[in-house]
C-alpha cells in the first residue's frame, strides 16, 4: 500500500536513530535466568515490548550497565538499566523497524 500524497506522520526518517536519553518506567519478569523488559511508559504512552532482539553489557561513566535492543510492532529501542541506582533509561528510538 503507497503512502503517496499522504502527509508522513513521523518527522524522522525511517530508520534513523535518534538519541532519547530519558527515564522510563519498566515492567520486567525476571523469570528465568535472564531478566526480560516486558513494557515501558515513555511519555505517558505505554509501549509493549513484542522482542528482545539482544542485550549486552557496557560502560556508561564509571559504571558497568545492561542494555537491551527491544522492539515493538513498529520501531526499536534501547533500554539501559544501571543496577546501582536501579534506573532505567530509555536511549535511543529508530522508527520503522
Amino acid at each position: 500500500m503507497s503512502n503517496r500524497g499522504q502527509p508522513n506522520q513521523s518527522p524522522l526518517p525511517q530508520g534513523s536513530p535518534v538519541k532519547v536519553d530519558e527515564p522510563v518506567r519498566v515492567a520486567v519478569d525476571f523469570r528465568g535466568p535472564t531478566v526480560r523488559p516486558l513494557a515501558f511508559l515513555w511519555r505517558g504512552r505505554k509501549i509493549t515490548v513484542a522482542k528482545v532482539n539482544m542485550t549486552f553489557k557496557r560502560q556508561h561513566g564509571d559504571r558497568w550497565v545492561r542494555c537491551f535492543a527491544v522492539s515493538d510492532d513498529a520501531n526499536a529501542y534501547i533500554l539501559r538499566y544501571d543496577p546501582e541506582d536501579m534506573r532505567w533509561t530509555l536511549e535511543e528510538v529508530v522508527e520503522g523497524q
